[in-house]
């Protein structure tokens, strides 16, 4: 295979990034992303790794799981199959599909490494996708996590997951994907606009490039510094967020240290509350959709010391006299 300039700049750098790791999975899809970076992690692993597929039963995938198989036969590695019920958690959390298969995935991702003693699994993501997360939160009307992707994110104390592509452009690694004559494949439902990842990629970002040309390279600058911000935020509040208490029906934390924090604080503090006891509940599952007018209401709640809310998936949020004062109330479970 001849390798690009590209293609051996970016082995280089995941090279530096992978220092101290003995193996690791790589997510596979057949796409040309986690296509790209499993040649790259070959080049550097040899055959010390495992490649993972997941089929999300939505639409037929027999073409990419038989190339991702092909990939893992020919090198003489480890190919894992898996099949995650999206449709299912769909239905049992009231999520898009999207959010079910991002929850999914995860979950199946630390069951695999841990299985396999492996400490890193690796994804595809590039930059392009940092920025369409973004945009997404954004649109939404996120109250925090408006950051696109993260290059490293704790599964567990022993897992990490690793997107060692974040800093490269898409068309950059399709373009040395098509140099080197290396074969992918491309799922169809990319082109369907319905799904709103797929009408930021292909209506709004082509409409914003008519106005502002280089508008990538300033939605990237822009969530370097949202993140050097969320990193000096998450500091300051690593303190007070000690001394949130979760049990397994309610979980609680001091009315009065809420009290003694600006109105803003106050805001993102409940957030990463609510982001936490909903990450213990539901396995891992955060992307609850806590948006702006429930930490309004909730915020209110604080310094008015009385108030009831309904949260996401049957939770309450509550004010209790003056004692261990904020509860979420587990209510009917799921």
């Amino acid at each position: 295979m001849q390798r690009t300039v590209f293609f051996q700049q970016v082995v280089g750098a995941v090279t530096s990034l992978m220092t101290g790791i003995e193996s690791v999975v790589v997510a596979c899809s057949g796409g040309p992303d986690s296509v790209f970076l499993a040649h790259v992690i070959r080049e550097i692993f040899d055959k010390n790794f495992i490649l993972l597929y997941l089929d999300h039963g939505l639409r037929p995938v027999e073409h990419e799981r038989r190339l991702v198989q092909q990939l893992g036969d020919a090198w003489g590695i480890p190919t894992i199959v898996q099949r995650i019920d999206v449709a299912e958690f769909m239905a049992t959390h009231t999520c898009s599909a999207e959010t079910a298969g991002h929850h999914l995935r995860r979950e199946s991702f630390l069951k695999i490494a841990t299985q396999n003693n492996i400490s890193a699994v690796l994804t595809g993501h590039h930059s392009d996708d940092s920025i369409e997360t973004f945009l997404m939160k954004w649109f939404r009307g996120a109250q925090s996590g408006l950051l696109g992707l993260q290059a490293a994110i704790q599964l567990s104390e022993k897992v990490t997951l690793m997107r060692p592509l974040l800093a490269y452009r898409k068309k950059d690694i399709e373009d040395a994907l098509v140099e080197m004559n290396i074969v992918y494949c491309m799922d169809p439902t990319n082109a369907d606009t319905a799904i709103k990842r797929n009408w930021i990629r292909h209506d709004v970002l082509p409409h914003f490039k008519k106005m502002v040309p280089d508008i990538d390279q300033k939605l990237e600058q822009l969530l370097h510094h949202l993140h050097l911000q969320s990193r000096w935020i998450e500091d300051s509040i690593a303190p007070l967020m000690k001394n949130l208490v979760i049990g397994a029906t309610q979980a609680s934390f001091p009315l009065e240290l809420l009290q003694n924090q600006s109105q803003e604080r106050v805001s993102y503090l409940l957030y990463r509350i609510c982001q936490q006891v909903y990450a213990r509940w539901e396995d891992g599952y955060t992307d609850v959709h806590v948006e702006a007018t429930h930490i309004a209401l909730m915020t209110g709640c604080i310094f008015q010391e009385k108030g009831k809310i309904n949260l996401p998936l049957n939770r309450f949020f509550v004010i209790q006299k003056k004692e261990v004062l904020i509860y979420f109330l587990n209510g009917d479970k799921g």
